[in-house]
């Protein structure tokens, strides 16, 4: 008999969501791409008894900026997090726009839509606002589509994205140089031994 509360998780900001979530009998709503604290908060309220319950989310402003700086406070700070999942995007980013390229290409407006929809989400979890508005394009454009608009939006979503990977990079660079720089001191005292052992000769050698 006890209310068990149920969150509705919507990657859409339309006028009347958040009266259509409560109205199928959900207690709030958030936005995706989600966030730590906004979850966190939204939990805690409502398994506290005796709180009331809030009605909806609080509308999210635009992260200011999206350096590597900017996406780990995104992610709340936590910097293993943010480079784990920027290898994890990196890496199937390829693939993605490859996915994007095909639906294009063979004017496939469901396909495109679900490909660009499946990017928008990565690039949203950054901050990557433009490479975000640029995937949402994408998906928007049907099959009556006219080829320079396809043109035209996949050569800004190919941009912008490359943009967003910059940053990316970025933020895995640290990580990189410090691997590097583990690999040479191992490396050098190696190379120094090696010198030596060929100076030096062993039993029956010449010297």
């Amino acid at each position: 008999g006890r209310h068990i509360p149920i969150v509705a998780l919507t990657a859409h900001a339309m006028r009347g969501d958040r009266e259509r979530c409560l109205a199928a009998g959900m207690d709030t709503y958030l936005l995706k791409p989600i966030q730590r604290e906004e979850l966190f908060a939204t939990i805690e309220s409502l398994a506290a008894p005796a709180v009331s319950v809030p009605t909806g989310a609080a509308p999210r402003g635009a992260p200011e900026g999206a350096g590597p700086e900017a996406v780990v406070e995104r992610l709340g700070g936590d910097a293993k997090l943010a480079r784990e999942l920027a290898g994890i995007f990196l890496k199937d980013r390829p693939g993605m726009m490859r996915r994007i390229d095909r639906a294009r290409a063979a004017r496939d407006p469901e396909a495109l839509r679900m490909a660009a929809h499946a990017l928008k989400g990565a690039v949203a979890n950054f901050g990557f606002e433009a490479a975000s508005a640029a995937a949402l394009r994408m998906e928007r454009l049907g099959q009556d589509a006219d080829e320079a608009d396809l043109d035209e939006a996949w050569a800004g979503l190919k941009r912008e994205v490359a943009r967003a990977g910059v940053t990316l990079r970025k933020l895995l660079a640290p990580a990189t140089r410090r691997r590097a720089t583990v690999a040479s001191r191992v490396s050098k005292p190696s190379k120094r031994a090696d010198a030596r052992a060929r100076k030096s000769p062993g039993r029956g050698g010449r010297r």
